[in-house]
């Protein structure tokens, strides 16, 4: 990426230190050249591509606008982007691939990367195991619904229903009852 940045637009830091899945352009350097942003973020990305092992590279701008696939892949990337925070660019390897020679990652979109088991355990659980998806965001709205209160604000999951018994869902009123 510094080499097609530094053929582009001239020699200097590109890049600020950090991951290699999520760097950070040099904005100073991008502004002090007057440069366009989405430009730079775009010249880094075509960069990155040529490169073996990846898989997908989004940039800043492509994540806010929501210009990415519309797949489980494409929404993953785009959840976790925080505009404040994340690096300019997301680099996603190919599955089962590690930048790093030895060790384990986690962030990728990849099933095997996602895929975490979820126990409920007691009295008004129905026993089994469910095939049906579960974000972590259900967690919330089914504990709520389990003891009767209101779920959390925000809160956007759905409720577990198909593991809760019949009469497991508590009344509001009877919760305030043991209060």
């Amino acid at each position: 990426m510094t080499d097609a940045l530094t053929k582009r637009f001239g020699p200097g830091e590109w890049l600020l230190p950090g991951t290699i899945t999520t760097p950070y352009l040099n904005l100073s350097l991008v502004h002090t050249r007057r440069l366009d942003p989405a430009v730079v973020e775009r010249t880094a990305a075509d960069a990155a591509r040529t490169e073996e092992h990846i898989a997908r590279v989004y940039t800043r701008s492509e994540l806010l606008s929501g210009a990415v696939q519309h797949d489980q892949i494409g929404a993953a990337a785009s959840a976790g982007f925080y505009g404040p925070k994340s690096g300019d660019l997301l680099i996603l390897p190919e599955p089962y691939y590690l930048f790093e020679p030895t060790g384990t990652s986690h962030g990728t979109p990849y099933d095997y990367d996602t895929h975490v088991p979820l126990v409920f355990l007691g009295r008004g659980i129905r026993p089994g195991t469910y095939s049906l998806a579960v974000a972590i965001n259900d967690v919330a709205p089914t504990l709520a619904a389990f003891l009767g209160v209101a779920p959390p604000s925000g809160s956007i999951g759905r409720i577990l229903t198909e593991m809760l018994e019949r009469n497991a869902v508590a009344k509001p009123s009877s919760i305030r009852n043991h209060r």
